[in-house]
Order: structure tokens, then sequence, then C-alpha cells
């Protein structure tokens, strides 16, 4: 996405390149514009790498032939070309998250910022628990710098790289080429077969191979024949290769990986054979289609914002005719960035080369420094929007109960059977009626958890006994010999009858791994004789309700908006669906009960994280609030016990 000029060191312009980076930033674009058709857009990102390899490398190697490569002069042109368009971006985004976020978003934004203001926005992103395709990650309007970082990290060390190896080992130059080509390539396989996908995804070691294909075409000195039947073809096989990804794959797509490999080998072949025209060659050099590619690096940048903070004023929900609004200002803020910006610092420039370094310095400390502190003063929480950030108040989910600290505290796992036996307070935490015989087990994640106010207040009314497993136990990989601990533990009781399961479903079953546990679970339940209550998962909102109070303050300074979160029933059927199978054929079956937990928050068709009376029912976006708890519960009296 960074606009090397569309020419290596020849100064031959080389249009369909620019036509391939239309395609790249279109598909993007659309992706993000959550247009289900480009399910696979974000490819449009490899292309981009691909391309950048290609210039950079092509560029380097012909100034090398000639004895006249600079670093100094390398760098150079990478700060004209990239740093004016990206810190004028990323400060008017902090600007404007300053104006529009309370604290808590705009800390978020500004830990981004701080990041990239020293190019390393894709290693925020990959510490972050989320991956790329998380809805909280793209709350963030500069999420989309992930990839810049990638590019800046590879501009910094392949040209030095490459003038070590020209210098010492001139005849390895090519060679070389395909040994990193190699290491990282097979080191993103090796990540990928681990399951580490976040890290394949952000890290610039194991995306260096696609910059590194484009690499190896610029310097194979292979020189693509006039027009042929047989570049034509394989131009267009070049475009089919990226387009096919682009509609097909999903966020469920092992990426990158083997899965990237089609878009990278598409793009090297569009490169060397679309330069002499055919179908593929004729498409990529139209004027439209050109033109969108030498404002694509500005389109990329301000794209995502646009989006992210439009959705934000829409509440997340966006029409039609928002998502034209979206494209048509998105295009103008490219149009004028690339016009005033980088076409400005790029050609009109003094040629003073300390500038280009001082302006390097100032931007990246300015929004280092603005960043820093937005984030040293927590949000600038008594600086901006003071009225709504006290609004917010600290209200996660209780972290104790009967005296005893609840295992969300530290995020606990781990427990033995012994104590099990040993009916350890710290692990099985007693609830509801202390006199009563301890007869039920609530088990599960946080979700159970947020549920304990309102089964513990209906267990005391209905005089029964239980216990909470004061343990992190969401069905995963990782989990499963705490399961047969329990299950081991439950044939030894004589006392516990019932079997509470509260989960987050919609993330514990989504994958068919789970699922199958599940099922062979809740045979091993039933074996012992055990009534089991499953608990639905409860409806999840795409705004954080907490937030939500303090985001309608401040946009009720420009306007009127609604003023409660709301997510309609498609929503949840869609929420509810990789498992709803499952749970019909356990309904079924005597032994199991599946309880809704939807019902309460019905109103009109949608359902609301809000009571009539403005009282929270929710603390986040899938958390119930005590309050919630306590009304759902009592909704469910006659059918819980």
């Amino acid at each position: 996405m960074v606009t090397n000029s569309a020419k290596m060191s020849t100064n031959k312009y080389l249009p369909h390149i620019d036509g391939l980076r239309a395609i790249a930033v279109l598909s993007v674009f659309m992706f993000h514009l959550n247009f289900t058709i480009f399910s696979g857009g974000f490819v449009g990102v490899d292309v981009f790498f691909v391309i950048s390899g290609y210039l950079i490398t092509g560029g380097i190697y012909k100034e090398l032939l000639a004895g006249g490569f600079s670093l100094q002069a390398f760098y150079q042109r990478r700060i004209k070309r990239i740093l004016p368009a990206y810190f004028t971006m990323v400060i008017l985004v902090l600007i404007l998250s300053a104006v529009l976020y309370p604290f808590l978003q705009l800390k978020i934004v500004a830990v981004t910022a701080a990041m990239s203001s020293v190019f390393l926005a894709n290693i925020r992103f990959a510490v972050k628990e989320s991956n790329y395709f998380a809805a909280d990650v793209h709350e963030d309007p500069l999420l989309n710098l992930w990839s810049l970082g990638v590019e800046e990290q590879f501009y910094l060390v392949i040209p030095v790289m490459l003038l070590l190896i020209w210098k010492f080992m001139p005849n390895w130059f090519k060679p070389a080429l395909w040994l990193m080509f190699i290491l990282s390539f097979v080191s993103c396989l090796l990540v990928m077969y681990f399951g580490q996908h976040k890290i394949a995804f952000y890290y610039p070691h194991l995306r260096a191979w696609e910059f590194l294909a484009g690499s190896i075409l610029a310097v194979a000195g292979i020189t693509a024949a006039k027009q042929s039947l047989k570049g034509n073809l394989l131009s267009v096989l070049g475009l089919v290769l990226v387009a096919v990804p682009t509609f097909t794959y999903t966020q469920d797509t092992a990426f990158p990986g083997i899965a990237s490999l089609p878009v990278v080998l598409g793009t090297v072949l569009v490169l060397h054979f679309g330069v002499n025209g055919g179908l593929a060659g004729q498409l990529l050099r139209s004027a439209p289609v050109t033109f969108i590619g030498r404002i694509s690096y500005s389109l990329y940048l301000w794209h995502w914002p646009v989006i992210v903070f439009w959705r934000y004023v829409r509440f997340n929900e966006t029409t039609v005719m928002d998502n034209v609004a979206i494209i048509v200002v998105s295009f103008a803020l490219a149009i004028l960035s690339w016009h005033f910006v980088e076409m400005k610092f790029r050609f009109r420039m003094a040629n003073a080369n300390y500038k280009y370094y001082l302006y390097t310095a100032l931007g990246s400390v300015m929004v280092g420094a603005f960043a820093s502190f937005i984030v040293y003063t927590n949000g600038a929480k008594h600086y901006f929007n003071t009225e709504a950030n006290s609004l917010i108040r600290d209200s996660g989910t209780i972290s104790r109960f009967a005296d005893t600290q609840l295992w969300v505290v530290n995020n606990d796992t781990e427990f033995t059977y012994s104590q099990l036996l040993a009916l350890d307070k710290n692990l099985l935490i007693p609830i509801g009626d202390s006199t009563a015989e301890k007869s039920f087990l609530i088990w599960g994640d946080s979700h159970a958890v947020s549920l304990l106010p309102g089964m513990d207040s209906l267990a005391r009314v209905n005089k029964k006994g239980g216990y909470l497993l004061n343990r992190q136990t969401g069905i995963s990989n990782e989990r499963i010999k705490y399961y047969k601990y329990v299950t081991q533990w439950l044939q030894d009781q004589q006392t516990i009858e019932q079997v509470f399961l509260v989960q987050r479903w919609s993330v514990r079953l989504e994958s068919e791994f789970q699922r199958d546990f599940m099922v062979n679970f809740c045979n091993n339940l039933k074996n012992l004789g055990l009534k089991t209550t499953i608990f639905q998962n409860v409806p999840e909102f795409t705004v954080d309700p907490i937030i939500f109070q303090a985001r309608v303050k401040i946009l009720n300074s420009f306007g009127e908006f609604r003023n409660s979160p709301m997510v309609d029933t498609t929503s949840y059927k869609k929420l509810t669906q990789p498992y709803g199978l499952l749970f019909q054929k356990l309904a079924q079956d005597h032994a199991f009960k599946i309880l809704p937990t939807d019902h309460i928050f019905l109103r009109n068709g949608m359902y609301h994280a809000m009571n009539n009376d403005g009282e929270l029912l929710y603390y986040d976006n899938h958390h119930l609030s005590p309050e919630g708890s306590r009304l759902l519960m009592k909704s469910l009296s006659h059918e819980v016990f």
C-alpha cells in the first residue's frame, strides 16, 4: 500500500502496477465494509507486499549494478513518499478520537498511535489477546497501520542486507534472496502448524517471504516477451489466483501460509506478464483503475478511520446509504491527501537532506508525545469529555463471593482432584442456602460468574445449596483433564444431583472439536444419573453498554441519538446457529434441559442492554450485570430447580 512509484530506476512508468494496487486497495476496502462477496478481501495486503518487494528490490538492484546505490538516498525517498501522509492521518485521527471517544477507548487508540510513531503497530496488535478479525480490534481506527509497520520494518532491514551481500558476497546476491525466501516461508508454515496464526499474521520475518517473492522476480533478469498468447493466459491466470481467494476466503481461513501462496504467485504473474498489455494488462491500464492505484496509499490510510468513526457515530448499525457515504468520504480524503500531502512532499519539498530527517523526527515526536500524554493520563480522563467519562465506573464482573476471590481476578485454571475431594473452599465456593445439603454444581466460564448473583438469590429462595466451581473451565483443548477430574468427583459424590452449565457457547462451541467434546461430556453426565441444565448464550451486543452511555453523552452534543444499546433477533440467531442443532438434540433427551436467556431483554423485536428504567442489565457487551443476572433468574424461577 505504500506508494513506491510504479517504476524502477529506469523511470519507465508501469501502469499495470498501479492497476494491481487498485485491485488490492479496493479488495481491502470492500472487506472492511463487510461486503460478503469480498469475504477474503484482506488478501489485498499480500498483493501490496509482493509489489513493494518487487519495486524496492528492483530499484536497489539496478542502482547496485550501476554503482550508484546510497542508503541515505534510499531512506530519503522512503521518508518523502510515506511519512507525510502517514503522520498527517495519525495526528488527525488522534485529535478526532480525543473529541469523540470516552477515555477507555481513547487510551486504546493512543497506545496504537504511540507504537505507530515508531512503526511498530503490527507488534502492538500481535501482543493483544484478540486477533485481526476480532470485533474489539476493529474498533481501533489505526488498526490498518499494522501492515505499514511490517512494510517499514522490511524497508529498514532489506537495503542494508542487500548492500552487505553485494559488497562481500556478490555471487550470492540472488541465491541469498532465495535462501531468505525459503527460511521465511518455512518459518511461517511452522508457526501456522503450531496454531500461532496471529504471530504469523503480524510478524515481519514471517511475512518477509511475500516481499521476497517480488524481490526474486525483480532480480531474476527475465524480460517478459512481447504480447503473446502465453503471456496473456498467464497474466489472466495471475488475476484469477488473486481473485479466487478474495471472493472465497473468510476470517476462518488459516492465513497466512499455504493459503497466501495463490495470491503471492498470482501477483508475481501479473507483475511479470502484465507489463506488455494483453487482457489483464488492458484492464489494469485503464485510466480509472490506474488513478485509484495512484491514490491507493492515501485511500488505504484513510478508508479505515472513516469506517470506524462512521460506525461509531451510527452505533455500528450502518445501511447501504451509509456505506455509499463512507466510500465517497474516503475517496475525497484520499484525493486531498494524495494531492496536498503526498505530491507536495514527494516532488516539491526542498532538497536539503537534513529536512527529511528533521520532519520525520518532528512527526514521530509529535505523535508519540501526544499519544504518550493520553496514555499516561489514563485516556486524558480529566482533560477531554470529562462529563461523559464520569459516567464510566469500575463495574466489571464481581471479584469476590462468600469471602473468596473468584478465578476471574487472575484467570485461574489449574486445580487437582485432591482439591475437589477435600472440598477446597477456594475451588468449590458454597452458594445458596448455607444450611441446605449441597445438591448442585455450577460449572463454566466467566458467564457462570456473571450469573452467580442471580443463582445465589434463587437458590436461597428455594432453600437449595450448591457449589460454584471456581476455575475457568470453558471448553478448550488444554482443559480436558480438568473435566475428567470433575466428572470423577461427581461420580464419587452422594449429594450432587444437578449440574448447571453456563458458558459463552458462541466461543466455546465454535469448532467441531468443541461440539464433539460437549456431546461426549454430556453423555458422561447422563450416565452418572445427573440432571443437566444448560443456559443458552445471552444476546451479545456490538458495543459495551457502559461505554455506550458515555458515547451517548458525547454524541448528544452533536445531535439526538438513541439511548439504549440494541441488537436485532437475526444477529442472535446467527450467534447461536453453529451449535443450535446440538442443543436441539440434547433438549430431546429428558436428562437435559436447555433454558432460554434472551426473553427478558426482548422489547419491540430488539434485544436491549438496559431496562425501561435505564438500569444496565450488562456490564460489558456479553456479560450480565448483577441486576441482569437477578432479573434473568427470577424469570426462570420455575425452570431452574
